[in-house]
């Protein structure tokens, strides 16, 4: 099996849950960026929620197709929410390239509650390395801005850690598999 396919058929298939966590960690160059009006009012939006009520919950679903597209596909439907108000959604479509490493992403998201507001579409990389137990997301554009994503999955499959990256902010994501 190669790597992109461990990541996702292996180790990715199912239902995860955790937490999520967001800090601005540079302000002058949150300041300085050109990232509009809207994602400001939604970073607010985001930091005041962890802030006040504490941390989101995470909630992830990946099905696969072993046989669609050169070395399979697959869709994840990714939220975010607390106390059962949705703050984002994510539609994410893998498609794996038959090299091993390489993943083409689409994701259609959505900001907020209230479905076809605040949306965007987004299409980026990834690379899994070190035989599908980890990897990097490049070119993934959130809040107006270029974040890098990693992430490492645990020896037992059953842990994820993410770290997103930008430069002014940085997320983490614990995810543990749902049974």
């Amino acid at each position: 099996m190669l790597p992109n396919q461990v990541y996702y058929f292996e180790v990715g298939q199912g239902r995860w849950g955790g937490s999520f966590d967001f800090q601005i960690t540079n302000r002058q160059a949150y300041h300085q960026a050109s990232v509009g009006i809207v994602n400001r009012f939604l970073i607010a939006a985001v930091r005041f929620v962890i802030t006040v009520l504490g941390p989101p919950s995470i909630s992830s679903q990946i099905t696969i197709d072993k046989d669609a597209g050169p070395a399979g596909t697959g869709w994840n439907t990714y939220k975010l929410s607390k106390w059962g108000i949705t703050l984002c959604v994510f539609q994410d479509v893998y498609q794996l390239d038959s090299a091993g490493e390489n993943v083409a992403v689409t994701t259609d998201l959505r900001y907020g509650p209230i479905p076809g507001i605040l949306t965007d579409h987004v299409v980026y990389t990834a690379r899994i390395f070190d035989g599908g137990f980890r990897s990097e997301y490049q070119g993934l554009r959130l809040l107006g801005a270029q974040w890098v994503s990693n992430y490492q999955v645990a020896p037992d499959k059953s842990h994820v850690q993410g770290v997103l990256t930008c430069e002014w902010g940085t997320a983490s994501e614990q995810m543990f598999r749902r049974v």
